[in-house]
């Protein structure tokens, strides 16, 4: 049996995406770390081409709704919308008023989509580790667009060094911060060079 998370440890949102980006956006959202889902139905039919050959099964995938990624984020995360917009080009927004996201019911989400919800073991596999000597970048918070090399983490904070103007300044994060931060790909390739 499938245990699903329950509502006190995730909040759930709707983000609008291009037409016909649904799954791009997932993938992408799925590469930053960042949990997605998409409202979908699978079906199977049964197709016959002709009468000398043997049916053939046929799966095919469609959306439930059109436009809309589900996008899970730990509680008391603090989300950076602006730069996450701003960062992937098919994002659009969020479901909200006045450019603030409403958070969904998790139960009403699962009595409609029994695929959106996320399991616990899913949930473990989406958060990130980081070890002493990687590389990240800020891309959220006041310290948004500048790079820090990972000191020491443990489980309950992460400690940096940002270069800040040119002096190393040291940043402590809590688990619930690390949102605000995503490995530095640039860094890394041009070490790997």
């Amino acid at each position: 049996m499938t245990t699903w998370v329950s509502g006190d440890l995730l909040d759930y949102y709707a983000v609008k995406v291009d037409p016909n980006k649904e799954r791009m956006a997932c993938s992408i959202l799925g590469d930053r770390n960042i949990m997605a889902r998409l409202p979908e139905v699978t079906t199977e039919t049964v197709e016959r081409v002709n009468r000398r050959t043997p049916p053939k099964v046929v799966t095919r995938t469609t959306l439930l709704l059109r436009g809309l990624v589900f996008v899970a984020f730990p509680k008391g995360h603090d989300v950076p919308w602006f730069a996450l917009k701003q960062r992937i080009h098919i994002i659009r927004g969020v479901i909200g008023m006045n450019h603030v996201p409403s958070r969904l019911d998790p139960a009403g989400l699962l009595n409609l989509f029994n695929n959106i919800v996320f399991t616990s073991v899913e949930v473990q596999k989406f958060r990130r580790t980081y070890c002493a000597g990687d590389r990240v970048k800020f891309v959220g918070g006041a310290l948004a667009g500048f790079s820090a090399d990972v000191v020491e983490a443990s489980a309950d904070e992460l400690r940096l060094l940002c270069s800040v103007f040119g002096r190393r300044t040291p940043v402590t994060l809590r688990t619930d911060q690390q949102g605000l931060i995503e490995p530095d790909v640039a860094a890394a390739a041009s070490r790997a060079a």
